[in-house]
């Protein structure tokens, strides 16, 4: 009872962070598999599961630093008429 419970919320949860079309079919085979997924793990490997899960989400929010832009090249001054002496 506990586990259909803990699965159910956590296909809701999934389904939810994903949305679109694809919430309601994933998050059906999300239902069905997280418990045959949580028996062979365990506790502890449910416990590493979490933190691998934070520890990626974590790296993929992570800002990145601003792409490189190519410096701004000016062109050189165009050179002015100037009168001869003879003008």
């Amino acid at each position: 009872m506990i586990g259909r419970l803990v699965t159910a919320v956590a296909g809701q949860a999934l389904a939810r962070t994903i949305g679109g079309a694809a919430a309601g079919p994933l998050g059906a085979v999300v239902g069905l598999a997280l418990p045959a997924i949580a028996r062979r793990a365990g506790p502890w490997g449910m416990a590493g599961l979490a933190i691998g899960a934070w520890a990626v989400g974590r790296m993929a929010n992570k800002p990145r630093p601003p792409a490189e832009r190519a410096p701004v090249v000016t062109p050189p001054p165009i050179a002015m008429a100037v009168p001869a002496d003879g003008y």
